[in-house]
């Protein structure tokens, strides 16, 4: 993350990465950070079996 970035930042957070990727675009992460949220929260729907 560039110095840049870092200073326009509100929070930082990570998403574990399983098998070989070792990145994942904006979208990609925003959606998984959104269905872990609601399974969190028990949204009908969200669980993972």
């Amino acid at each position: 993350m560039s110095a840049m970035w870092r200073e326009l930042r509100d929070e930082v957070a990570r998403s574990p990465l399983g098998g070989a990727a070792s990145s994942l675009n904006a979208a990609a992460a925003g959606g998984s950070s959104r269905s872990e949220a609601a399974r969190q929260r028990g949204f009908p729907g969200a669980s993972v079996s």
